[in-house]
């Protein structure tokens, strides 16, 4: 792969402006489940001069935030092209990674043999058996609470139910979505101030009802962008929770500025292809990371170093087996054909 650089489009008609945009976003979400990744191994590892630190320091559930906003945007992209087949694609590009992740973490509690104890004493207890058919039908967080082990996907469950509105949104004007939007930010300034522990914590809805303001807000700017109510909405929320201290750290600024300028930009299209791939990688990473973590913690292994690399190593596996099958079987050939791929939304999109 050649090195990152810009190119005119006449150059490389394929590195256009939209291609670059996706590839640019498709890297930037590596970089989040990267930051999520390095955060929750600091956990396990809980040593305070560790390097995956740099997850808490980055702020991993702002990273959390980052992905929604991208989501959001990726689900108005792919409506406003190719409307027939948008929850065909939204099922592919997230169930069976979904489903493996499951199978996954019950493996692990099956090699543990019982729940597994962080280093700062935190119980992981086994998963019942409501709370697996929850996940499933991806009820987690609304009807039954998340299986302990995997906590990250209170928020699959976001995405999944907000791809499903998505279509009845974007048939919304753009005032009644701002008033969503609104109402959504107020609670969860609310939930924020009530339950700071984070939104897993946020049973029975909640956490969907708090968030959802910001996947608006990556969804809106598909429709507003480039205008200055768009920049208003897309800027001004965040920035206000921002400096309320309302767990919104660099991660999200990071996403709602890419966001903003990255179709200005121009890569080669060796950079794309490499950026897309990462951004494939993304999705599994995010959700395999601490079964894999805790069965290998639970066998003494605590270096950040071999924990960052067996997660990721295991990730790829996902992504090869069970990621890219699965759309070659789901949506056949175009699943398969030169475009911007990319879970939790970005579309692999044939031209």
């Amino acid at each position: 792969m050649g090195p990152i650089a810009a190119v005119a489009v006449d150059e490389h008609p394929s590195a256009g402006r939209e291609s670059t945009q996706w590839g640019i976003l498709n890297g930037l979400r590596f970089f989040l489940a990267f930051v999520i990744l390095t955060g929750h191994i600091s956990s396990f590892v809980n040593r305070y001069d560790d390097w995956a630190n740099v997850g808490l320091w980055f702020n991993q559930g702002s990273a959390v935030f980052g992905f929604f906003v991208i989501d959001g945007f990726a689900c108005a992209d792919r409506l406003s092209r190719e409307p027939g087949t948008y929850l065909n694609w939204r099922f592919y590009r997230i169930y069976p990674v979904f489903l493996a992740n499951l199978l996954l973490v019950l493996a692990a509690y099956y090699a543990i043999g019982s729940a597994f104890r962080y280093p700062q004493g935190q119980l992981m207890a086994m998963p019942t058996l409501a709370e697996v058919l929850g996940t499933l039908v991806m009820a987690q967080q609304f009807l039954t609470l998340i299986v302990p082990l995997n906590g990250q996907t209170w928020s699959v469950a976001c995405f999944w139910w907000l791809g499903v509105l998505a279509p009845r949104l974007r048939l919304f004007e753009t005032a009644p979505l701002l008033c969503i939007m609104a109402a959504s930010y107020g609670m969860f300034l609310v939930f924020q101030h009530w339950m700071p522990a984070g939104m897993h914590v946020w049973t029975y809805g909640r956490s969907f009802v708090g968030v959802t303001w910001i996947w608006l807000t990556g969804f809106m700017w598909h429709r507003l962008r480039n205008t200055i109510l768009g920049v208003c909405v897309t800027v001004v929320p965040a920035a206000l929770a921002a400096a309320a201290g309302y767990f919104v750290g660099l991660p999200l600024l990071m996403t709602l500025a890419i966001l903003m300028f990255s179709d200005r930009l121009r890569l080669r299209v060796a950079a794309i292809a490499t950026l897309v791939w990462l951004g494939d990688l993304a999705f599994p990473i995010y959700l395999s990371h601490t079964p894999v973590v805790a069965f290998l913690c639970d066998r003494h292994v605590t270096n950040s170093i071999a924990l960052t690399a067996a997660s990721v190593a295991v990730s790829a596996i996902v992504l090869h087996l069970v990621d890219y099958p699965a759309r070659r079987w789901l949506c056949g050939p175009r699943a398969s054909a030169a475009g911007i791929p990319a879970t939790f939304g970005l579309a692999q999109r044939s031209r």
